[in-house]
């Protein structure tokens, strides 16, 4: 019987540890997955398109990026650039929309992104009288990213989305130390930007001039092709050849769409499922004797007034989980009203703020501030190490926590304020609101008369750790743990197998142990 109750005794002291443990552990961030680069697809020109698809059930969404600096008149003086971009257009099906963007030392939307149709068609072809080769410079960058924009804002939903981009030269805006950031903002920014929002750049190096290398890492950073044309002549040939990988991009999206085919059915029937093995659990005797029965009651009572104690002075853990990350609640305040959202909630790792919104995902998330004087990624709140942490990301007019310039990241509180540019938002977390209040239970005091020296007095004073961090009276110490097993030993050791007056607990005296019990609760 004794055996019987160490064994009941122990099987709820490990069912106690690990309820009180787990939410604690359950806390852990979930590690963010690292996404791999993509591999260039296969050529399109040497892939068979397949007949049996009906291609113009796929949309796609084309902007046409086009040099129009001085160079292009001394390479292609009979204009077989805009030959060739006038035979791409005209073969191009009605499920189609395309937009124009013609580049030099300014950037200018020839013609919006618009669906083919018989007049729209005419329309777009004399739009093509722009392209005059009388620009100064090559400011590229600037019309990427104009080009992405269009198809970011207005490109139709569930869409294949292409950029074909040809120049003659490298990056020039007439300033060369402007040139070196404009090129690094190409390669890094604005081909991650396309690659976030399923935009694919096939690019075209016209001539031995044409910067090569940026036109290849474009079109492998976004899943396309890259071309080159060193004659202009050979511009209509390498046009032809992406309108074949739109086709292929376009079968492909078709084949993911077919319906999977039903699995053929059985030829013979499914066996009936194996019956279910029934175990028969043996019942516990109908008598208990009267004395283990009590000192297990007691047992019982005194695991319930330590769960009780350790709630009462808050260590016991909660869950404060904003998703499951485990995340804590938080969110900033639009002081100044200027994105027309009061409260921007924090759900994920990363919140980007800035004047471009990027594509949400589960990770990263974005607050729009439509003014220009703030930068397209102005700053970034990233939750990290459990804590928010702010860092500005390079914008021109700078952000500043509390009044103070931010120069480097910054770990964040409860109440602070920022302020991105001109326009300040205060960051709130719900649960710190409340978080300076000092419980204290008075050395001396009892949880129950009788029992003091299986408990320790506990003064819990404001954590000065970062938030989200542990604390120290949050898990149950080992020390503690090994002192109460080893009590529960002595007491069931030192009851003899027969009844003796010292060792029998009568009802009276169970009666005022909970008494006590009782008396110890009202008094705290």
């Amino acid at each position: 019987m004794l055996n019987s109750l160490r064994v009941t005794t122990v099987s709820l002291l490990l069912a106690t540890a690990v309820s009180t443990l787990y939410p604690v552990l359950a806390q852990q961030p979930d590690s963010l997955v690292d996404h791999l680069e993509p591999v260039p697809t296969e050529t399109a020109a040497n892939t068979p398109l397949d007949q049996s698809i009906d291609h113009s059930g796929i949309a796609s969404d084309i902007m046409l990026l086009l040099d129009n600096s001085g160079s292009m008149k001394t390479n292609d003086p009979e204009l077989l650039m805009t030959k060739a971009v006038r035979k791409f257009i005209s073969q191009l099906d009605f499920n189609t929309r395309l937009g124009i963007v013609i580049f030099d030392q300014k950037v200018r939307l020839s013609f919006p992104l618009t669906e083919l149709s018989d007049a729209s068609r005419t329309e777009m072809l004399a739009s093509l009288d722009q392209i005059d080769y009388r620009g100064l410079h090559t400011n590229s960058p600037d019309g990427l990213e104009r080009a992405i924009y269009e198809l970011k804002l207005y490109a139709r939903e569930d869409t294949e989305r292409f950029i074909v981009f040809l120049t003659d030269g490298i990056v020039d805006t007439g300033d060369k130390q402007k040139d070196a950031s404009k090129l690094d903002w190409m390669r890094k920014e604005l081909a991650a930007d396309a690659k976030s929002n399923d935009i694919r750049i096939f690019g075209i190096a016209f001539t031995d001039g044409a910067d090569f290398q940026l036109i290849q890492s474009l079109a492998q950073q976004t899943d396309a092709e890259y071309y080159r044309a060193f004659t202009a002549d050979k511009i209509s040939p390498v046009f032809d050849r992406i309108q074949d990988a739109i086709a292929a991009a376009r079968q492909a999206a078709a084949e993911a769409t077919r319906p999977v085919p039903p699995p053929p059915a059985p030829a013979e029937p499914s066996p009936p499922p194996p019956k279910p093995i029934i175990v028969q659990i043996p019942e516990q005797a109908a008598e208990t004797d009267t004395k283990t029965l009590y000192l297990l009651y007691g047992i019982v009572a005194l695991l319930l007034v330590a769960l009780l104690l350790r709630v009462r002075s808050g260590t016991a853990p909660t869950v404060t989980a904003a998703g499951s990350t485990g995340m804590p609640h938080a969110k900033l305040i639009d002081i100044s009203g200027i994105t027309g959202t009061k409260e921007h909630l924090i759900t994920t790792p990363i919140t980007q703020i800035g004047r471009i919104e990027g594509k949400q995902t589960t990770d990263v998330t974005h607050i729009v501030i439509p003014e220009t004087s703030i930068s397209r990624h102005h700053a970034v709140i990233e939750y990290r190490n459990h804590g928010f942490r702010v860092m500005d990301q390079g914008s021109g007019n700078g952000t500043r926590l509390n009044d103070v310039q931010l120069g480097e990241e910054k770990s964040l509180k409860h109440g602070d304020m920022l302020a991105f540019g001109d326009f300040v938002f205060e960051f709130i977390e719900p649960d710190m609101e409340h978080s300076d209040a000092t419980v204290v239970q008075a050395p001396g005091s009892q949880a129950a008369s009788g029992m003091a020296h299986d408990m320790e007095d506990t003064v819990m004073m404001p954590s000065e750790e970062p938030t989200g961090s542990g604390h120290a009276d949050d898990d149950m110490k080992t020390t503690d743990t090994n002192d109460w097993f080893d009590d529960i030993d002595l007491e069931t050791d030192s009851i003899s197998s027969e009844p003796s007056a010292e060792n029998d607990m009568t009802q009276a005296e169970f009666d005022r142990l909970f008494d006590d019990i009782d008396s110890g609760e009202q008094r705290e």
